[in-house]
């Protein structure tokens, strides 16, 4: 039976966030990086105190980290990614996850990354990890120039389903959500997990933890 696997990155893929490797880039503009990240914790604030929403702040967040990149070229950037994953990520990649997805693929599914990451960030890692490809948020380029802005609406939260659904029909409309798989760790992704026949709870945060145990779902590591 073919079905279809989606897994999460931060957190899931890999143990915490890739940015904390992208920002060590010796190409990466640090002080324009420290701005932004200023200019995010007022945000960071209210999601800790509960007045705004995970899924919100991570908006702004992808939002800060596009603004960082104003005026790099596409090459660069890719040259940072890829960099990046080749590098220091090494260090941060849950390989018993990795192992699990490709299991997956050896029996037949098509596994794809989803995330609010940058899309070319993640289709590179899924690349890396040998599996089929990534859903991500995208970057505005003008003339192959990153603008510092957002091209439509971030992967995130219940977005990351519209994206999904959008990829089923296009790639796979003959394939039941109910009968595909998902792994992620936080509880802004439940609806990811709830939108797929399986739901595993991968190394998942307390609020992920509760939630999986309320629905019956795996939890990776057992």
């Amino acid at each position: 039976m073919s079905y279809v696997v989606f897994s999460d990155v931060g957190g899931t893929v890999i143990d915490g966030t890739p940015w904390d490797v992208i920002r060590r880039h010796p190409s990466y503009n640090k002080s324009r990086g420290r701005l932004e990240l200023l200019k995010f914790l007022p945000v960071y604030g209210l999601s800790k105190i509960k007045l705004l929403n995970e899924s919100r702040m991570r908006k702004q967040w992808l939002a800060r980290m596009a603004a960082s990149f104003t005026g790099f070229s596409r090459q660069t950037i890719s040259q940072i990614y890829q960099d990046s994953i080749e590098g220091d990520l090494q260090g941060i990649l849950r390989r018993d996850v990795v192992a699990r997805l490709q299991e997956h693929k050896q029996q037949g599914a098509t596994v794809i990354l989803v995330s609010g990451i940058f899309t070319d960030l993640v289709q590179m890692l899924a690349e890396h990890i040998g599996i089929d490809g990534a859903i991500g948020t995208q970057v505005e380029y003008q003339d192959d120039i990153a603008t510092g802005q957002l091209f439509g609406e971030p992967c995130v939260g219940i977005k990351k389903i519209d994206y999904i659904q959008d990829y089923m029909k296009a790639n796979h409309p003959h394939i039941n959500m109910q009968d595909c798989y998902g792994y992620a760790d936080s509880f802004s992704d439940k609806a990811l997990l709830s939108a797929v026949g399986r739901g595993i709870a991968t190394y998942p945060d307390d609020a992920m933890r509760g939630v999986a145990e309320n629905n019956g779902w795996e939890m990776f590591p057992a």
